[in-house]
């Protein structure tokens, strides 16, 4: 197949399917009308194939062939795999007689021989067909069937019976059971297929593995099932014997690789393979069996099934729009994926002698490989797959390459080269590159046009690195033979640059590559200069002359702008921030006027290169909207100071931001502060630098950025490393307001005396208000008359500089339900207003009373218990003198407070670390009832005397009980007072409901294993309508001693025939809970089991007890 004749159909066609071959023996003139029948309806119709009881993944289709029968067509033990497809699947025999005597006569002896030739053959699938079209009459046709039934008794499954073309269900019988034979010998023959390529792929790892019989029979095997029509599963075969051989490729430097890999190099390649003279080829020749074939022939093969897969989809109605682009894409995969593994296999073999052929075979594979895309599609304009384009063009440049080199070192090689192009058939690919090493000329300007259409499918797919590369290749082999290197080809730019890595080789290819382009003025210098400044970056600035011209050019392009040039500008990478490392050192970033600040500070540069005359300028801000207090998310704040009133201010962020636009930028604004050093020289590495310079002007500033110029190059950053944010106050040192006392433990509930310390930095002349408020609630001051207020007001005489007074502020912090529910230390604060400026002081507090409550159940009534626990605080005695409860009112508005009963009498004393208990009959019950508390108290010997108040809601649950129960211990033991350990007793438990009526409880014990033995845990009780029940369980004292009582539960319960349904628990009065029994020790002496007569007569006596503890 040449190139002009190339088409789809006609590669499709270069396939020779394998035929299913059928013998046939006997005469009947009319069984050529079903031979075609037969042939069009397993051709056409995909059958399911069981094996192993399982249905094959794929259908299939059997391209039937009749032959006349021969002897050599039968199955036997010594037909090889490879023949399988040579021998008849089922061998037939046509019958056509007129009746038994005919058949007697002249047929017998025929079909006799034709089955005894066969039944001593092994596993051979055989069929007779009878036509009984000629019989006279049914009985004749009877006859005839039963004398041959007769002579194959044993075989009547193998006898079909046609009467007539025209009798179509003995033409589908007939067909089903062609199938079914057909099935039955495929089985067999693929079960011995692949028995063998098992055998033999185990046997891979010895010297004497035949890598072609295996290569041969795998090849083979896919290209049985690709004739019966399941292709994809022919492609997976061939997909995995590709992998086989690139795995034992991989693996050839390995110790237990086998040897007989490195004998695949004594296999010349005498042959010249390609694609299109290849795609005829069905079965490869041993002595083509090289690995370049045997890749080239998988290749061939797969390329004409993707095409077949391609031909199979575009019938079916769901073919994706794609179908085209997705088949040429799998195609160029393939023959890259097959490309790169003759590389690699000769680079890992260590195979010189072939490469100038690879590279022949590789420069027309790709061409040819894109020429069959090409029918489906372009490929230069197909986006889903713009990088495997790329790789197949790179392969196709670099092998040129590879081969201008090799022949440039081995002249004497040309001629068994060109000798072997001339091979036939001769392809267009083979006359350029024999004209292209024949003259020097001519393979420079193959290689030129190759790297053309390189960099054009590099630069579609995003690789501009490998651009570079190619160009590269291209210029050291122009320059090697002193040709002329079109610098216009060389296209640099930042993007091209941006995709580099920054290593040593990258700067060494890079001036090589731009040697001409660097004395030439091609380029701008803004990119001269980023190149220059990209490879003394790479370098890491050990190429002096390098560096040199980067600093000429920056000299130069400086001067003709009147500006530095900025790093920034020239670096490759955008915002790149890493040319300079700036740590500060902590300084002091307080500052009072007229003093000198210093800051120490490493300035650490990774330009690889020395900087002369440096100036580094730190550029303080007091805009809030500088870069480093943006990033570190300061809250910048603007101070200012006042000289007629001597005071400093803090103006907010909101403000400086609506005046920004009225700053100027000028250094000399007081909201620009810039401190610089110059240096002689700037090293490489870490510089140790220090500033200094006179506070002059007032306010809070911000490091903004650091500068670092010289005369033709400057750098700003404001990636500054340090401690703690870089702010520096500069003030006037301002007044102060402190507590003398803070860090002691006030207490809430009382008066105490705070002591505050206001301290003036500066003459004051005037007097000044100053007011003291809480910042925490419940806070009362006391006043000049005694009284309690919400703020502390006072006036302060003139000051002089450093003059410090003292105030005395007396103050009660009111306790409510959240700071006494503990004794632990809460802090509180108060805010004092001085000079325009707020001072917060932080309090520790102690609750003088720790208030708890807890809530009683009566039979009627419920009783709440506030317990007043003085467990810190001073050593004061507190005096209850009245206390108020009652319920909160309700938002209706009929509904009223409800005032609680008090069952404690006042006044009432207390002192340090002492309880008080106040008891009060609630009025109303529910699950939370909010209640008002109110507590009038005072402390004993206080002068003044001052009354304090407790006011705050609490919510109560107070529960509805309706069940009230009596518990008692008695023993079992005729005549005994007392239990005795280990003795049984009755736990008696007597039950009352309130509401009078009848029910049913269920009652469960639980106690301590250690003190009791519950012999019975559970147990039912009916309450009479009286409301009155009464059970008794028995359990058994463990140890002697002051025992309480095991703990009572009650349930609701429902009786369903013989079951017992608990319900929900249920809340009672237990009127003897917290009581104990005494319990005495066991007497050894006495027998514990008792009599029958004994124990009537304590069950008696007990039954009496209970019926008088009822009554």
């Amino acid at each position: 197949m040449d190139r002009d004749s190339l088409d789809i159909n006609g590669l499709s066609k270069s396939f020779v399917k394998n035929s299913v071959i059928i013998s046939h023996a006997g005469v009947d003139q009319s069984f050529s009308v079903y031979q075609h029948a037969l042939t069009s309806h397993f051709s056409r119709s995909p059958l399911v194939w069981k094996i192993n009881n399982k249905p094959f993944p794929h259908r299939l289709t059997f391209p039937l062939k009749f032959v006349p029968y021969e002897e050599k067509l039968c199955f036997g033990p010594q037909i090889t795999p490879t023949e399988i497809m040579k021998i008849a699947f089922l061998h037939i025999f046509n019958i056509n007689v007129t009746s038994a005597d005919d058949y007697r006569q002249n047929v017998r002896h025929n079909v006799s021989d034709w089955f005894a030739k066969l039944n001593s053959k092994s596993d051979v699938q055989w069929i007779i067909v009878i036509n009984t079209n000629r019989a006279k009459d049914r009985k004749t046709k009877s006859a005839i069937m039963e004398k041959i039934k007769t002579d194959f008794a044993k075989f009547s499954s193998r006898l079909f019976e046609l009467p007539d073309t025209s009798d179509q269900t003995a033409f589908v019988s007939f067909v089903q059971g062609i199938q079914g034979f057909l099935f039955q010998h495929l089985t067999l023959v693929m079960e011995i297929w692949d028995k063998s390529l098992k055998t033999q792929y185990e046997k891979k790892k010895q010297h004497t593995w035949d890598v072609y019989a295996y290569f041969s029979s795998m090849t083979e095997y896919g290209r049985v099932f690709w004739s019966f029509g399941a292709v994809e599963y022919a492609m997976s075969i061939f997909d995995d014997m590709e992998k086989l051989l690139h795995e034992f490729v991989l693996r050839s430097g390995d110790a237990e690789s086998p040897k007989w890999l490195a004998q695949l190099l004594n296999i010349r390649i005498e042959d010249r393979p390609s694609l299109l003279a290849n795609f005829g080829i069905q079965r490869i020749l041993k002595k083509e069996s090289h690995y370049l074939g045997m890749r080239n022939y998988l290749l061939c093969q797969q390329i004409i099934m993707s095409i077949h897969l391609y031909q199979q989809k575009m019938k079916s109605n769901d073919a994706a729009p794609s179908l085209r682009s997705d088949c040429a894409v799998g195609i160029m995969q393939r023959s890259l994926i097959t490309i790169e593994s003759v590389k690699e296999f000769n680079n890992l073999l260590n195979n010189k002698r072939d490469i100038p052929m690879t590279c022949c075979w590789t420069w027309w594979t790709v061409s040819e490989s894109l020429s069959i895309c090409k029918l489906l599609c372009d490929v230069s304009h197909l986006n889903v797959a713009p990088v495997i384009l790329a790789r197949l063009h790179l392969a196709r440049f670099d092998a040129l390459f590879i081969l201008a080199k090799q022949l440039k070192l081995n002249p004497e090689d040309r001629n068994d080269l060109s000798e072997w192009l001339k091979i036939k058939p001769i392809s267009f690919e083979s006359k350029i590159l024999n004209s292209a090493i024949e003259t020097t000329e001519q393979m420079c300007s193959e290689m030129e046009k190759a790297h053309d259409i390189c960099v054009n499918s590099l630069a579609h797919a995003n690789r501009h690195r490998f651009v570079f590369n190619i160009t590269n290749q291209l210029f050291v082999f122009l320059r090697s033979v002193k040709a002329k290197c079109p610098i216009q080809k060389l296209a640099i730019s930042k993007s091209i640059l941006k995709t580099m890595p920054i290593q040593e080789s990258t700067a060494q290819m890079l001036k090589s590559l731009c040697s001409e382009l660097m004395d030439s003025e091609s380029i701008s210098d803004e990119m001269m200069i980023s190149l220059l400044f990209f490879i003394s970056k790479c370098e890491n600035g050990k190429d002096q002359k390098i560096n040199g011209k980067l600093l000429e050019k920056c000299e130069k392009k400086a001067k003709e702008d009147g500006t530095p040039v900025d790093l920034t500008s020239i670096s490759i990478n955008e915002n790149e921030d890493h040319f300079f490392n700036v740590k500060i050192e902590n300084f002091e970033a307080v500052q009072n006027t007229d003093s000198i600040l210093e800051i120490r500070s490493i300035v650490t540069s990774n330009l690889g290169f020395s900087l002369e005359n440096v100036k580094i300028e730190l550029h303080f801000s007091g805009d809030p909207s500088s870069s480093i207090a943006q990033e570190s998310n300061l809250s910048v704040l603007s101070l200012q100071h006042e000289r007629k009133e001597n005071i400093c201010r803090l103006v907010s962020e909101l403000k400086l931001k609506n005046l920004s636009s009225q700053l100027s930028n000028d250094a000399n604004s007081p909201l620009k502060l810039i401190i610089q050093s110059e240096i002689s020289s700037l090293n490489p590495g870490e510089n140790q630098i220090v500033f200094r310079t006179d506070i002059t002007k007032i306010g809070c500033f911000i490091l903004e950025k650091v500068r670092i110029s010289t005369s033709s190059l400057e750098y700003s950053t404001c990636n500054v490393i340090t401690r703690r944010p870089p702010a520096l106050y500069c003030i006037a040192t301002p007044h102060s307001v402190t507590v003398v006392n803070d860090t002691q433990h006030f207490f809430a509930g009382v008066m105490q005396k705070l002591e505050i310390d206001v301290e003036a930095k500066c003459d004051i002349p005037r007097e000044t208000p100053l007011e003291i408020e809480p910042s925490s609630p419940n806070f009362k001051f006391l006043d000049d008359g005694n009284n309690w207020v919400d703020s502390r007001k006072m006036t302060l005489e003139p000051f002089q500089s450093n003059e410090k007074r003292r105030i005395n502020v007396k103050v009660w912090l009111k306790i409510d339900s959240s700071i006494c529910e503990s004794a632990a230390v809460q802090k509180r604060s108060l805010l004092v207003k001085w000079m325009n400026r707020r001072y917060n002081i932080s309090l520790q507090f102690v609750p003088v009373l720790v208030i708890n409550s807890k809530t009683s159940m009566l039979t009627t009534d419920i009783l709440l218990e506030v317990e007043l626990n003085r467990a810190a605080g001073p050593n004061i005695t507190t005096v209850i003198e009245s206390a108020h409860l009652s319920t909160e009112p309700l938002h209706s508005p009929d509904s009223e407070a409800r005032v609680a009963v008090p069952l404690s009498k006042f006044p009432m004393e207390s002192d340090l670390l002492s309880v008080l208990n106040l008891i009060w009959k609630l009025p109303l019950k529910g699950s939370l009832v909010k209640h008002r508390l109110h507590l009038d108290y005072t402390v004993k010997n206080q002068e003044p005397q001052l009354k304090y108040t407790f006011d705050d809601i609490v919510e109560l649950t107070v529960p509805d009980v309706q069940f009230e129960i009596c518990t008692q211990v008695l023993s079992q033991q005729p005549g005994a007072q007392l239990c005795r350990a280990t003795s049984p007793c009755h736990f008696v438990i007597s039950i009352r409901f309130l509401k009078e009526s009848s029910c049913s409880l269920l009652v469960v014990l639980d106690a301590d294993d250690r003190m009791w033995t519950l012999v019975e845990r559970t147990k039912l009780v009916t309450v009479k309508d009286s409301g009155l029940g009464q059970l008794a369980l028995t359990i058994i004292p463990v140890v002697a001693g002051y025992l309480p009582f095991p703990n009572v539960s009650i349930y609701e319960c429902q009786l369903a025939s013989d079951n017992i349904i608990p319900g929900n628990d249920i809340l009672f009065f237990n009127r003897t809970a917290g009581k104990q029994i005494r319990v005495l020790s066991p007497n050894n002496s006495e027998n514990n089991n008792f009599g029958k007569e004994d124990s009537a007569r304590g069950s008696n006596r007990i039954k009496k007890t209970i019926e008088k503890l009822f009554d």
